[in-house]
């Protein structure tokens, strides 16, 4: 292969390192949660995010041995791809922590909004993927975005229709077309 290709294969496989490790990351996060079912969840984003480094320094190491670079050019070339993968790792954490802390918080509401306490079964029920649906459908209700005639959910004209309807008018006054 010539220098110049071999250059541009290096750093496109340098650029595409810290994605390929980010979406083995998420694969053996999901892969985890499965096999290793009732383990703590930061275990798991640890155990995930280390296999995601070794996916990323494996195809750092593979796409620095194609071309010729200087050591220290390496290790800097190296670490910069680490870090990306690194932030990366800690984006996928914090929206991991969010999800598990909304769901903490509310719990919270739940206890203190029962003086005389609740119990596990109580909890769970009401964490239960169907009694989710219902409260959301409950505030869609209660809330007007939504009517219900004869068991049947139809929209109603809210706040983000407005903002919408006002969003494409703005891109047909500025685009001079609707979509």
């Amino acid at each position: 292969m010539p220098v110049a290709e071999a250059g541009l294969t290096v750093d496109y496989l340098l650029l595409a390192a810290p994605a390929v490790g980010t979406v083995v990351n998420v694969v053996a996060q999901l892969v985890l949660a499965r096999v290793m079912s009732g383990r703590r969840l930061l275990l798991l984003v640890f155990i995930a995010f280390a296999i995601g480094v070794a996916a990323t320094a494996t195809l750092v190491s593979w796409a620095l041995s194609l071309g010729d670079v200087a050591m220290l050019d390496a290790l800097a070339l190296a670490a910069g791809v680490l870090f990306v993968y690194g932030a990366a790792g800690l984006v996928l954490f914090a929206l991991i922590n969010l999800g598990e802390t909304s769901l903490r918080i509310r719990m919270m509401r739940l206890l203190l909004d029962a003086p005389t306490g609740i119990t596990r079964q109580q909890l769970a029920a009401d964490f239960d993927d169907r009694a989710l649906v219902a409260i959301r459908l409950r505030r869609l209700q209660d809330k007007a975005q939504a009517r219900v005639v004869d068991g049947v959910y139809f929209a109603r004209p809210s706040f983000l229709f407005t903002v919408a309807a006002v969003v494409r008018l703005l891109k047909r006054v500025i685009y001079g077309r609707w979509t």
